[in-house]
C-alpha cells in the first residue's frame, strides 16, 4: 500500500508549476524532434529509467545510512518537521517576506538552476536516448527548494516506514516511478495534443501548489508537535 501510496504522490506532484516547467525545457530539447510515437516511448522510457534509478539508489543509501532507531528519534521529527514548514512556507510565497531566508533559497535555485540549464545546453543536438538519460539523472540530483519540498515527503515516508535498505529503495523507486511517468505519456502525444495538456496542467497545477504547501506545513508542525 505504501509503494502505491508513493507512486500516487509522485503522480500528484508532477502537475506542480515546479515540476511542469522542467517538464516543458525537458520535452522541448528532447521530445519535440522525434519523428515517431515509437521514438517519443523509447525517449521517455530512458527519462523515466533514469530517474527511477537515482531515486532507487537515493532511497536505498538513505535506509543503510540512517538506523531505525535514528530515524524514528525525537530529534530527526523536530529537524524534519521544521524543514516541512519552511518548505511550505516558500511553496506559499511566504518566505518572501523574510530576506534571509529568501536569500538562501535564491541561492540554492541559482545553483540548481544552473545546474539544469547548463546540462541542457550541453545535450542539445545530441543522441535523444542519451540526452533523455542524463537530463533525468540532473533533475532528480539538482533539487531547488522548490524540488525539494516535493520530493521530501517522500523521502520522509521512506525514512520512517522502510524495514531496510531494498524496501527504502524501493519506495523511493516508486515515487520515481510516479512522478515521471507522466513524462512518459507526454512523449508519445503529438506536438499540439502535448502542448494542450501542459498548459490545462499548469492551471491544474497552481491550485495545487497551494494545497500541497499548506499540506508541508501542517505535516510539519504536526511532526514538530508530536517531537516535543
Amino acid at each position: 500500500m505504501l509503494y502505491v501510496s508513493l507512486f500516487v504522490y509522485g503522480l500528484t506532484t508532477f502537475i506542480t508549476p515546479c515540476s511542469l516547467g522542467l517538464v516543458t525545457a525537458y520535452l522541448t530539447y528532447t521530445v519535440k524532434d522525434t519523428v515517431n510515437r515509437s521514438q517519443g516511448l523509447l525517449v521517455g522510457l530512458s527519462y523515466m529509467s533514469a530517474m527511477s534509478i537515482v531515486f532507487f539508489i537515493f532511497g536505498y543509501a538513505l535506509s543503510s545510512l540512517i538506523p531505525v532507531d535514528l530515524a524514528t528519534s525525537k530529534l530527526v521529527y523536530f529537524l524534519a518537521g521544521g524543514l516541512m514548514v519552511l518548505l511550505g512556507a516558500n511553496t506559499l510565497g511566504l518566505v518572501e517576506r523574510f530576506e534571509p531566508v529568501q536569500g538562501i533559497f535564491h541561492k540554492i535555485s541559482d545553483v540548481s538552476d544552473a545546474i539544469r540549464s547548463g546540462s541542457m545546453s550541453k545535450l542539445k543536438g545530441g543522441n535523444k536516448f542519451t540526452s533523455s538519460f542524463i537530463f533525468g539523472v540532473v533533475i532528480s540530483i539538482a533539487l531547488g527548494p522548490c524540488s525539494l519540498a516535493l520530493v521530501l515527503p517522500a523521502v520522509m515516508m521512506t525514512l520512517f516506514n522502510a524495514p531496510s535498505a531494498i524496501h527504502g529503495g524501493l519506495q523511493l523507486f516508486a515515487f520515481g516511478v510516479g512522478h515521471s511517468f507522466p513524462v512518459l505519456l507526454l512523449s508519445v502525444l503529438v506536438s499540439e495534443t502535448r502542448h494542450l495538456l501542459s498548459r490545462n496542467l499548469i492551471k491544474i497545477g497552481y491550485t495545487l501548489n497551494y494545497v500541497l504547501g499548506t499540506a508541508l506545513i501542517l505535516v510539519g508542525l504536526w511532526l514538530i508537535v508530536g517531537a516535543l
